[in-house]
């Protein structure tokens, strides 16, 4: 007599997908990676004005700036470029949304013929 193999009692069986149950999944995955990249596509379109300063800067520009105070929404302080060709400038200014401490160092590079400078490394970046 063959053995007829069964499910153990209480098993659930499983159907396979029909198409369009699958096919609904397929654009939810896609329609998301869509909304994802346009939003970091956005993020960065909308960054680049200071990203491109804080990424590409050359060595003449780059520097350390000084707090001397802030206000709500920049701080202002000394620049002192890394290298001995570049120039230093009394007062420069920082957009900022956080306040920084008096006496901070932060490493900045210079925008071109502007007294603002923009953060350098991965917090300029980000």
């Amino acid at each position: 007599m063959p053995v007829i193999a069964t499910a153990p009692p209480g098993a659930v069986r499983h159907r396979p997908r029909s198409r369009p149950v699958r096919a609904l999944g397929v654009c939810r995955v896609v329609g998301s990676s869509l909304v994802v990249t346009l939003l970091v596509v956005s993020g960065a379109w909308a960054s680049w004005g200071t990203v491109q300063y804080s990424l590409y800067a050359k060595e003449i520009t780059r520097g350390t700036m000084t707090v001397d105070r802030c206000g709500p929404r920049s701080c202002t302080g000394p620049f002192v470029p890394r290298s001995p060709l570049g120039e230093a400038h009394p007062t420069v200014e920082l957009e900022q949304h956080i306040g920084r401490v008096e006496g901070d160092r932060v490493a900045v590079a210079l925008r071109p013929d502007t007294a603002q400078v923009v953060r350098t490394g991965l917090p300029g970046f980000l």
